[in-house]
């Protein structure tokens, strides 16, 4: 009888031992709550940005530079011109960020730099939310000639690169492993005062960058870009906005790392649209149905990403103050350039939350199955289309995004409110996990 106890716990100290083990062998990345269990707050538009109204007040012409950090190595905006009195510019801000700062001229022949605290102009979520920033301009701020300024705006910032990640089985929901479609952007808007006044030939130059990082979607989808996009808050309220043509686009060059991929201006739309070409030599590349999102089949350095630039002038013949207006108004927010993604067999277009649908997708009302929120945005708040202001990583095939950013969850159910953990509006720059693939290393 003794022999027989003395065997039966040995044998349950080792289901023990052996469940134990397994618990330790657990993937802890792996999430137990997928993005689509969790509840969306009512008005949340999933943006890592918002547009900050900056007034300034300058007691005589002068210019300014504007960061994103005290060390003021993060800059969005270069040598502004800064017209004497009361005025005001919009700039693209990482919701992470209550405060931006402004360094100028000052009459010793030095600088200066102010911080300047970001203050909500609207407080409730179902109001669209506008955000302002004051600068005060000192008398000791250096007077300047503005009339042959030239400035430069950068989204996210100079000489760093955001991400844009998509879903593409729209309108349904999809595995939410948001690398579909996984591209690195990099704008920068140049406006050369001297030429404002041209009644016929002023112009903005407007450079763009693109790293593509992963196609881990099958469908036939490539990446538009309408310039600019129509879209409107998710209140309802319609984001007031330019017009362009097509025919204002003038010297359109192209620079390719990668033979067949390129850039292309279609003519068979009105307003311009870019987009982007020979993107199934990346998958026949490597021989895979999808391209970087498997483990197996990863490039093997980051330095083998493919790269295009491609830069071009719209002409804005306006004349008078006018171009200053859409530069300083329009160029410098979220909002100037609408990134999609168009399926080359059917025209079906996938934006991000808000936009609507460009002229060439037609079938829209009827593809969209209900009603939603906003363009691009189901009932239940959930969206197809990420942006980050930083290069962030992307997940394995078929794993949730929040199996590698545990912050992503909380972001998501605070409807991108503040919160004590002061990471969690950063969110994209925590991952965790096996199943992460790093921008650095692929």
């Amino acid at each position: 009888m003794k022999t027989k106890k003395t065997a039966m716990y040995t044998l349950a100290g080792l289901m023990c031992l052996l469940t134990s083990c397994v618990e330790d062998d657990k993937d802890l990345s792996v999430p137990t709550v997928h993005t689509t269990d969790l509840v969306i707050p009512d008005g949340f538009d999933w943006s890592t940005t918002r547009n900050v109204t900056l007034a300034t007040n300058a007691p005589h012409a002068t210019s300014a530079s504007i960061y994103l950090d005290e060390a003021c190595s993060e800059q969005i905006a270069e040598d502004l011109a800064i017209p004497e009195g009361d005025n005001s510019i919009t700039l693209e801000v990482p919701s992470a960020n209550d405060a931006i700062w402004i360094k100028y001229p000052v009459t010793n022949g030095g600088n200066e730099t102010q911080k300047i605290s970001i203050q909500p102009q609207a407080t409730t979520r179902s109001a669209s939310q506008r955000w302002e920033a004051s600068c005060l301009f000192p008398e000791g701020s250096n007077a300047e000639s503005i009339g042959d300024r030239i400035s430069n705006t950068y989204h996210p910032y100079k000489n760093r690169f955001g991400t844009l990640m998509f879903e593409d089985m729209w309108p349904e929901m999809g595995d939410y492993d948001f690398n579909d479609f996984v591209i690195n952007y990099h704008v920068k808007t140049t406006f050369d005062r001297k030429v404002q006044y041209d009644t016929w030939n002023g112009y903005l130059k407007v450079t763009i960058s693109l790293k593509l990082r992963a196609m881990g979607g099958s469908l036939p989808y490539r990446l538009c870009i309408q310039l600019p996009g129509k879209a409107k808050h998710m209140d309802g309220t319609s984001v007031n906005s330019p017009e362009f043509k097509r025919s204002q686009v003038i010297d359109l060059t192209t620079e390719s790392t990668s033979k067949g991929i390129g850039v292309e201006l279609l003519e068979n739309a009105q307003s311009p649209i870019f987009a982007l070409t020979g993107l199934e030599n990346l998958r026949k590349s490597g021989g895979n149905q999808y391209y970087n999102t498997q483990i197996e089949s990863l490039i093997a350095s980051s330095d083998e990403t493919p790269t295009i630039m491609f830069s071009f002038k719209l002409k804005l013949p306006f004349g008078g103050g006018e171009i200053s207006n859409v530069f300083y108004k329009f160029f410098t927010t979220s909002y100037a350039f609408d990134y999609f993604l168009q399926n080359t067999n059917t025209g079906r277009e996938i934006h991000f939350v808000g936009f609507e649908p460009s002229e060439l997708y037609k079938s829209y009302e009827t593809d969209r199955k209900e009603a939603g929120k906003n363009y691009y945005c189901n009932e239940k708040g959930f969206v197809w289309a990420l942006k980050a202001p930083v290069e962030m990583g992307w997940a394995v095939e078929k794993n949730d995004l929040l199996g590698i950013y545990p912050k992503f969850r909380n972001w998501l159910e605070h409807g991108g409110l503040a919160t004590d953990d002061k990471q969690e509006s950063k969110w994209y720059n925590y991952p965790q996990g096996s199943s992460y693939i790093n921008p650095k290393e692929h």
